[in-house]
């Protein structure tokens, strides 16, 4: 009664009937402290008591019961407090208000920590992904970006240490292919973030902008190489590929010019697209940055403690980046979850498969898979605690707009890590197969390690599919239709998914490769005395002094 508008969101109880009895309790007693009358509103409530039933269900009066022979009622007890407390609050409401609205924000900041409860869709968004939903969008998503991103690397570029003039196929096809595909789905992100849908003509404006900061970033990375080198001490092309695409980041604020101008007058807009910037220059740095970092040092290592640190330090990455979601969730509305959390999954699920092939045992591999597994069983148990607390009939969950943020970031998490595992399995056969002497991950393996890196991957898959068919079956249970909704979701949202799906298979792989790559460990062979021997990959020996 004290916190107002605040008081429900505090009240935990999976009964309908005792949460409206609350409610109109609270209702009854802000009124009678309004018009002075709470005593007489204490009458009320002890003739309401009477109608209740006391058992001995505490621990308090099972051990009243046993250390005492002679004792008040309980009813009698309860009506005293009652009385003495009522006397407190009608000289002391407005103080012990404003500490209790302190102690439920607090405590409702708590709970929120360890359940999500994020904004319900949109009406037109809800409306759309129920009722539009077409077969085709999964098999696009999980066909489409592996056969884009494979053929590239399939190609033979010869050494990488040779002479940039004799390089014209990297430079002339594969620098500014994965250079325009790899940026391809920043702008699409950031459209969703924003809340502009990515219509045809302005899908169209992303490829232009795509295409420019391809142009620029190609010629800025051989001219910056030029500028700095001498052809006897230039350095090969990965550390400078790697270090340029870094200024990608720099072409963000420049997506603005492809949106529309309406955008910008509203002083609501210009804070969206402040948050907008923030999401996918957050996203920049985690998954562009970071996590290649941890996986580098996943690859270095040789102590199995140490990876099993790293791969915790994976989890702590991409709970913090979800915790940052948790607040642009609360800014920019349930909308914009399908693509944080397909951003998110994909990029995620790219670097463990990286991760995968970096050759640890089975105590490391299995601690990832666990940690996915849990993943998804805790969104499964919120999504569970929710349906139990609202129980509806028929097929009324699939139009309960309240669940539909957490059900689309489930389906999409699980639908996306299933087909991610797939397209890598798709890329490191192929490439195993036609050219693997210019990617880093599988270069060196012996068959039998390239069958190890293989059968994790499988093993993955067939976890994730056991998880996504436990899911279906606790959301069929609860009369929710799930592929049709994932169906609905991937078809709205599925220009997007497919860019940053690509971008995120080609920045991946592309980071791997000989010619495009980058080698984290900053050895810096090539400035060593004597010509660097490359090996294969981003692997160099010392030249001769």
């Amino acid at each position: 009664a004290m916190l107002d508008e605040l008081g429900m969101e505090v009240v935990i109880t999976d009964s309908e009937e005792i949460f409206e009895e609350i409610k109109n309790f609270a209702v009854k007693l802000q009124q009678a402290v309004a018009e002075e009358k709470l005593d007489e509103l204490m009458v009320y409530f002890q003739e309401e008591l009477e109608k209740k039933h006391f058992n001995a269900a505490s621990t308090d009066k099972l051990e009243l019961e046993t250390s005492c022979t002679v004792h008040e009622p309980d009813a009698q007890i309860v009506t005293s407090i009652m009385n003495e407390f009522a006397k407190h609050l009608a000289s002391s409401w407005t103080t012990e208000a404003a500490a209790q609205r302190k102690r439920a924000s607090r405590f409702g900041k708590n709970l929120a920590d360890y359940f999500p409860d994020w904004k319900a869709f949109s009406e037109e968004l809800f409306r759309e992904v129920t009722t539009n939903t077409p077969w085709y969008p999964p098999v696009v998503l999980a066909c489409i970006p592996p056969l884009l991103a494979a053929p590239i690397f399939w190609l033979d570029y010869g050494s990488p240490n040779r002479p940039w003039s004799e390089q014209a196929l990297f430079w002339g096809l594969c620098t500014p292919v994965l250079c325009f595909l790899s940026l391809l789905g920043i702008p699409f992100a950031f459209s969703e973030f924003s809340g502009i849908r990515s219509e045809p003509r302005q899908s169209c404006k992303y490829f232009a902008w795509a295409f420019t900061m391809t142009m620029f970033l190609t010629a800025a990375c051989f001219a910056l190489g030029d500028a700095l080198t001498s052809e006897a001490d230039r350095p090969p092309v990965p550390f400078l590929i790697g270090y340029d695409i870094g200024l990608a980041f720099l072409g963000i604020p420049f997506i603005c010019c492809t949106l529309p101008s309406q955008f910008f007058k509203t002083a609501d807009s210009r804070k969206r697209l402040a948050w907008a910037f923030l999401a996918c220059a957050g996203a920049h740095v985690v998954f562009g940055g970071i996590m290649p970092y941890l996986c580098f040092l996943l690859q270095d290592s040789d102590s199995e403690g140490v990876r099993m640190l790293i791969i915790l330090l994976f989890l702590v990455v991409k709970l913090g980046y979800e915790r940052a979601g948790n607040l642009l969730h609360a800014k920019l509305g349930a909308d914009i979850v399908p693509t944080y959390t397909a951003t998110s999954t994909i990029y995620h699920q790219a670097v463990l498969c990286t991760a995968m092939a970096s050759g640890f045992s089975l105590l490391p591999f299995f601690e990832l898979v666990l940690i996915d597994v849990l993943e998804n069983g805790y969104q499964l148990f919120c999504i569970h605690r929710h349906f139990h607390a609202n129980p509806r009939d028929g097929d009324a969950t699939v139009r309960d707009r309240d669940i539909a943020g957490m059900l689309s970031a489930l389906l999409i998490r699980e639908f996306l890590q299933m087909t991610t595992l797939l397209g890598f399995l798709f890329e490191v056969v192929t490439i195993r197969q036609l050219s693997p002497r210019y990617f880093d991950l599988i270069c060196a393996q012996s068959a039998s390690e390239f069958a190890r890196t293989i059968m994790y991957v499988l093993i993955d898959l067939v976890v994730g599919a056991a998880v996504a068919c436990f899911s279906w079956r606790l959301l069929v249970h609860h009369k929710v239709a799930p592929f049709k909704l994932l169906r609905g979701i991937l078809a709205r949202f599925l220009p997007a998914f497919l860019a940053v799906a690509t971008s995120a298979h080609i920045f991946t792989l592309s980071r791997h490769h000989s010619h495009a790559g980058m080698d984290l460990s900053l050895n810096f062979y090539w400035r060593a005395p004597g010509e660097p021997l490359w090996i294969c990959g981003l692997q160099y020996e010392k030249g001769a002094s």
